[in-house]
């Protein structure tokens, strides 16, 4: 956008008042100390020049005179605030069903200062920072991303996301954070060995979240750490420690299985990232949706049609990615062979004929009816748990069943569920049937918003649970006429 001519003259003219700044009037005292030189423009004509500036140069213009300041910082209304932040590009938050709702209140200036505080700390280098401040700009990142509003007429595009990936490439987040180097344990530790704590876990996790909806980025697939982000995936996945009873088998935090253990949906992703992408372009089709676009609400195929009480998108088609290792193969990486506890040496993924199969499914899935939610059920399988109040809304749990097609032409039956934890956690549960018979469950989260198009990433294993049952990743998304392509994320 072009600046008016006037804006110039005006700047001329603040250069030259050598009034030092001073503490803000009241609201009350907005009025020009003196009618000669820029005073004798109206406030109305000010404001409106500096909803052209940037808020870093609005904040030096506030600070010439105490008039200008009052002007800027101490006004009745939040007008020029709101002008400022809708003019750096972002998404307006009053936006509500393709409308704008006027009687949301939004803190503008907060907003606004927060973000472009933010962004000085991105600009002077996000890994100079210390800890506490790395983790509120990951907070802020994500906090960005989590609450942007659906696809609209009024809303096609967000600016928000598209300042996001901005500062995810300004400061180099792309990547996974390491270390990624994975060594054997002692044979017969029945414990995972323990990872970062504290402030450093948060800002790991937080690291994690954002690369959940970036994918494996072309750097990462060429990276000299390649091999050994791939092992440290392999290795934490096909852990079979990591599921059990503490965790629902799904990726939850063990002290916490309300919430999700994005660390572990990272790296189930990630396998199955590299399945996928060494399959080549010819199975573009059924890469995943990446990127920040799918994790908008309701961005899948299909989902803006979607009748009001399948809030979650359910109904419809979906391609379903599952990766499994040989059975023998995951035996000798989890146990000895007399059945003790093993040491985990990755070394097993590097031996010559180890392979790691990759099937893709599709899936029809309707609803079979609605239940209301409870709280702390050990598994939303067995019609226990619903939602309280979150920031969804109390919303009810989805019951469906469908058909599950492989390649080879065999089919099964699926039954599930789709429900929202009191955290607001999307989690889809359902199991695989054959001749009558439950096989394996399959326990996700959805990556994204509700009903977006990145779909939900998760672990299957076997259906009663018992010990040394197999277990691995699956990656679910909603088909549609446009698919996406992994490696950029663009549709093809």
């Amino acid at each position: 956008m072009n600046k008016p001519a006037n804006i110039s003259r005006l700047a001329l003219l603040l250069s030259t008042q050598p009034t030092p700044p001073s503490p803000a009037l009241p609201s009350t005292m907005l009025y020009a100390p003196q009618q000669q030189g820029v005073f004798k423009i109206p406030s109305e004509v000010t404001e409106l020049s500096l909803i052209y500036s940037h808020p870093r140069d609005v904040a030096a213009f506030a600070q010439t005179c105490k008039y200008f300041y009052a002007l800027v910082y101490s006004s009745v209304d939040s007008h020029l605030w709101r002008y400022l932040f809708l003019a750096q590009g972002f998404d307006d938050p009053r936006i509500k069903d393709a409308t704008i709702d006027p009687t949301i209140k939004v803190d503008w200036k907060a907003n606004l200062q927060h973000i472009i505080h933010i962004e000085s700390l991105l600009k002077a280098g996000f890994f100079q920072a210390p800890r506490p401040q790395r983790i509120d700009i990951l907070t802020t990142l994500v906090n960005m991303v989590v609450n942007v509003g659906p696809i609209s007429p009024l809303l096609p595009e967000s600016g928000t996301l598209k300042w996001v990936q901005r500062q995810i490439d300004l400061a180099d987040l792309h990547t996974r954070p390491g270390p990624f180097k994975v060594v054997p344990e002692k044979a017969g530790s029945d414990s995972i060995p323990p990872g970062p704590e504290g402030e450093e876990l948060e800002e790991v996790i937080l690291r994690h979240r954002l690369h959940n909806w970036l994918g494996l980025s072309p750097k990462e697939q060429h990276e000299s750490q390649a091999v050994s982000r791939r092992l440290k995936a392999r290795s934490f996945i096909y852990d079979l420690r990591r599921y059990s009873k503490k965790t629902q088998w799904a990726p939850l935090l063990p002290e916490n299985p309300d919430r999700a253990n994005w660390i572990h949906v990272d790296y189930l992703q990630e396998v199955l990232a590299w399945n996928v992408y060494e399959h080549g372009d010819g199975l573009v089709p059924h890469r995943p949706p990446l990127g920040l676009e799918a994790t908008r609400p309701y961005s899948a195929p299909g989902n803006g049609a979607l009748r009001k009480s399948d809030w979650a998108g359910v109904e419809g088609k979906w391609r379903r990615i599952v990766s499994f290792m040989d059975y023998r193969d995951i035996y000798a990486f989890n146990f000895t062979p007399d059945g003790q506890s093993g040491t985990r040496d990755p070394e097993v993924f590097l031996q010559e004929g180890f392979e790691e199969a990759t099937r893709f499914i599709t899936l029809d899935l309707q609803i079979t009816g609605f239940s209301p939610t409870y709280s702390n059920s050990p598994s939303p399988l067995k019609n226990k748990e619903c939602g309280l109040h979150t920031d969804l809304g109390p919303r009810p749990t989805i019951h469906f069943s469908g058909t599950s097609k492989g390649g080879s032409g065999n089919e099964s039956s699926v039954k599930g569920v789709v429900r929202v934890t009191r955290h607001g956690l999307i989690r889809w549960a359902f199991v695989s049937i054959f001749e009558g018979r439950m096989q394996w469950t399959s326990e996700g989260i959805q990556i994204g918003a509700v009903g977006s198009a990145i779909g939900v990433a998760g672990s299957w294993t076997g259906a009663h649970h018992e010990d040394g049952d197999p277990a691995g990743p699956f990656w679910l998304f909603k088909l549609g006429q446009l698919e996406h392509c992994l490696r950029c994320g663009k549709r093809v």
